[in-house]
This record gives structure tokens, C-alpha cells and sequence, in this order.
């Protein structure tokens, strides 16, 4: 590829767009990192730390030793059900602020043992399978049968 400098013919088998793209690379993220740096210098708020003694702390969550399972509803931020590993399922509708059992009607406690399944956000539940089981370490469903 020819190109011409002070009149005198040059050749060059790299495109001049390409041996200037490093240097528009670099200004670019010299750029983006002079940003971050004076974003965090504009936007850090001061908290008087007098602020943090009124807090207080407080349990989170289902009552239970650990949560094995979470699953939202898509379209809905605000509702999860928790399945805990003591046993039982949880739901909450007002993001996990409160949370409430709704699996306790059902004759055993313990997730895995059997499949069951319900269409109503867990006010009913049905044993659709596996009911001869102990422990069920992991489940593939077809979305088009549950």
C-alpha cells in the first residue's frame, strides 16, 4: 500500500487506519480511566459513621438452618420461594422482608423426598413422582411437562 510523506513516495504493507487504531486504544482507555477515577471523587457520599450505631442486627430470611434452593418469578421482583435444608419451603412477596412456610401441610418436610408440584404459588401441592426416594441431589424438568 503506497501513501506519500514530504513528497517522497512511502510503502507500507500495513493500512494507515489500522497503525493508528493502538493509539485511539490507548487515549481511549486513558479516557475511560480518567473518568472512573474523577466519577468516584465526584459521586462518594460522606456518611457520619453516627449513622451506622442506630442499626441493628437482625435474621434475614426463612427460619431454618441453611437455604438450599431460591427461585424468583420473573416479572415479579418481589416474590421467591427458599427451600431449606432442615426441611420445607418458604415464600416471600414482599422481596424477603417477611417470609412464610408453605410446604408444613404436606406429610414429609424433607426436599427431595418425592417430586411434587404446584400450580397456585404453593397453596396446593400434588406428588407427581419419585415418592420411594430419600434424597434427590439434582433435577432437570422439561419445561413443557411441568
Amino acid at each position: 500500500m503506497a501513501h506519500y510523506q514530504s513528497g517522497k513516495k512511502e510503502t507500507s504493507m500495513i493500512p494507515k487506519k489500522l497503525v493508528s487504531f493502538p493509539k485511539f486504544l490507548i487515549i481511549s482507555f486513558l479516557m475511560l480511566f480518567v473518568f472512573f477515577l474523577v466519577q468516584d471523587q465526584v459521586y462518594a457520599q460522606k456518611i457520619d459513621p453516627k449513622v451506622f450505631k442506630s442499626l441493628r442486627y437482625r435474621h434475614i430470611g426463612p427460619v431454618g438452618n441453611r437455604v438450599t434452593s431460591v427461585v424468583g418469578v420473573p416479572g415479579d421482583p418481589h416474590v421467591y420461594f427458599a427451600g431449606a435444608a432442615s426441611g420445607g419451603i418458604w415464600k416471600t412477596e414482599d422481596g424477603g422482608i417477611r417470609w412464610r412456610p408453605i410446604f408444613d401441610k404436606q406429610d414429609v418436610q424433607s426436599i427431595g423426598a418425592g417430586i411434587y408440584k404446584s400450580t397456585d404459588g404453593g397453596k396446593n401441592w400434588k406428588l407427581i413422582g419419585l415418592e420411594k426416594t430419600a434424597r434427590i441431589g439434582k433435577i432437570v424438568s422439561d419445561r413443557g411437562y411441568c
